[in-house]
């Protein structure tokens, strides 16, 4: 099974199963967020640079929408 780290990938190949629609713009956004290595020092870097207060607060903040949503879809499904 091949890895998929692309965000609006993954999510097309499992929206059927979401009980709402994740935004593919926010998902553009998080997938503009990248690790270029392992080491903690090269972690949380976007292209223009290290984000900004507000950028990671708004980059957390749609993450958390989408594990909410990730979460419920889980939860539903499993009733």
């Amino acid at each position: 099974m091949s890895r998929i780290h692309n965000l609006t990938r993954l999510n097309a190949l499992t929206e059927s199963f979401l009980i709402s629609p994740i935004d593919e713009t926010e998902l553009e956004m998080l997938d503009n967020v990248y690790t270029s290595s392992r080491y903690p020092g090269d972690f949380g870097l976007i292209s223009t640079g290290k984000p900004t207060i507000e950028e990671s607060k708004k980059l957390f903040e749609i993450a958390q929408q989408i594990f909410d949503i990730l979460q419920l879809s889980i939860v539903s499904e499993n009733k």
